[in-house]
């Protein structure tokens, strides 16, 4: 049905024509969820709406009519909607650095890179600059509203202030994940030059990294100098 939904509303050139789920690993699964729902939302809502007014009599249509219904009056509202922006336009930037930890030649230090350079774009978010920002996302807010005109979106509450009980909450949290998870191994990974050919270095400058090789049975020594 939600195929038909999306060749119906002309909306396949070069879209997806699936859902996808969520999972925790690898991110850039969150982000083909999350941007298939975006470029597939006419079609989902075009579905939904069918379904809740499907007037079979049957007891197994009357529940899935009325579940159609209530995730139909979910999706329809200015809430949701921002909050799936938000999600699409801050898990796209980590499909690339997914990308990196992947390859085969572990290019782990410039993957390392890219997420200190995504903490700071998230600085610069935070202020109203690159690509994720609360003016951005109101923008493609009013461009998915004119795409579903014929149905009605439900405004936030008088008293809901996006910005501020969503957006720069979450960046912060999204910010403050990325350091909590990596942070530690920016400083291991600056010790791994001293162990390219050609470098020299004092054991004090590598007993962190070798710490760390031994903490997690990686390696069988002490790390005592001597």
């Amino acid at each position: 049905m939600l195929k038909e939904a999306v060749d119906d509303l002309r909306i396949s050139d070069g879209r997806k024509q699936s859902l996808y789920p969520c999972c925790e690993i690898p991110w850039d699964k969150d982000n083909m969820s999350f941007n298939a729902f975006y470029q597939l939302f006419p079609a989902i809502i075009n579905v939904l709406s069918r379904l809740s007014l499907d007037n079979d009599e049957t007891i197994e249509t009357i529940v899935s009519a009325r579940k159609a219904g209530n995730y139909l009056d979910t999706i329809l509202k200015e809430q949701f909607i921002k909050v799936l922006l938000l999600l699409k336009e801050s898990f796209k930037t980590l499909t690339d650095i997914s990308g990196e930890f992947q390859k085969i030649d572990l290019r782990i230090i410039p993957a390392m890179e890219r997420i200190q350079n995504l903490t700071s774009r998230v600085d610069e978010w935070l202020i109203g600059e690159g690509s994720c920002t609360i003016a951005n996302i109101e923008a493609d807010y009013q461009e998915l509203k004119e795409l579903v005109l014929d149905y009605y979106i439900r405004k936030a509450p008088y008293n809901f202030n996006f910005e501020q009980k969503v957006f720069r909450p979450f960046l912060i949290d999204f910010r403050q994940q990325l350091r909590n998870y990596f942070g530690q191994h920016f400083h291991l990974m600056a010790q791994f030059v001293f162990l390219l050919p050609g470098k020299m270095a004092e054991f004090r400058e590598i007993s962190d990294l070798v710490k760390f090789y031994i903490d997690n049975n990686l390696v069988s020594a002490g790390t005592d100098d001597s």
